[in-house]
């Protein structure tokens, strides 16, 4: 919970709720976001409880935003770079590893996912700190071609599963097969730091180019968003 008024901010993971006890806890999340003026974005997936979860959301004035596909990878089958590149050249793709990419990351990041530069501007602090450890389990990274800086990832290592996230492309260079070319490097670089398999949230646009990957679909999550009456539907959204 934050006071960002963007749903992804302030998220639900992994209820574990009592059937007796739920809506009671459901109406404590509603009563928060009242506070803080934010919407509340709550995830849903295959696990959680109770089993008529999603409808108890609904019920209490959640709105269902989307269904991601679960997609998961056997890193030992990520395709070599030249499988991919599809007649690209001019392309450079590099981690983000000090304050200036750092900013150039989140300003393609809200470019490419079509949220305004303040929400970009919001991951600048996580993205800076992790540019200062090369270490750090969360790396970021970005594709130029043709000298333009134009899509962004990331990758999240929690033992040895690399999570992929913040896949973006600007619009004006979509369909070329620059995001399967970032996300094969990100999967990659996951594998090179120990990661066995990677996991991803699809969108519906990404499902083709996660398959072509090796990607395969393992359940999947649904969102459900709650937005108190005085905060802006614009900035409520979830990526």
């Amino acid at each position: 919970m934050t006071r960002v008024a963007f749903a992804v901010f302030n998220s639900i993971f992994a209820a574990r709720l009592d059937a007796a006890t739920a809506g009671e806890q459901i109406d404590a999340a509603k009563a928060r976001a009242q506070r803080n003026g934010v919407p509340i974005l709550w995830w849903t997936a295959p696990g959680d409880t109770p089993a008529d979860l999603a409808q108890r959301l609904t019920d209490a004035g959640f709105a269902y935003a989307v269904t991601l596909p679960a997609m998961t990878l056997d890193l030992s089958r990520i395709p070599q770079n030249g499988a991919i590149v599809n007649g690209l050249d001019d392309v450079t793709i590099a981690a983000v590893d000090d304050e200036r990419s750092a900013r150039t990351w989140c300003d393609v990041f809200a470019g490419g996912f079509g949220f305004p530069k303040p929400i970009g501007d919001e991951f600048l602090p996580l993205t800076i700190e992790s540019a200062r450890d090369p270490n750090a389990p969360y790396r970021n990274y970005l594709l130029s071609w043709r000298g333009e800086t134009v899509a962004t990832a990331s990758t999240m290592l929690t033992g040895d599963v690399g999570g992929i996230y913040n896949v973006a492309t600007l619009p004006h260079v979509r369909r070329r097969g620059l995001g399967a070319l970032l996300t094969a490097h990100a999967a990659r670089d996951a594998r090179s730091r120990g990661a066995s398999v990677a996991v991803l949230q699809s969108s519906e646009a990404g499902l083709r180019v996660y398959r072509a990957l090796g990607f395969r679909e393992h359940g999947s999550f649904e969102q459900f968003i709650f937005t108190p009456a005085s905060t802006s539907k614009e900035r409520a959204a979830a990526p």
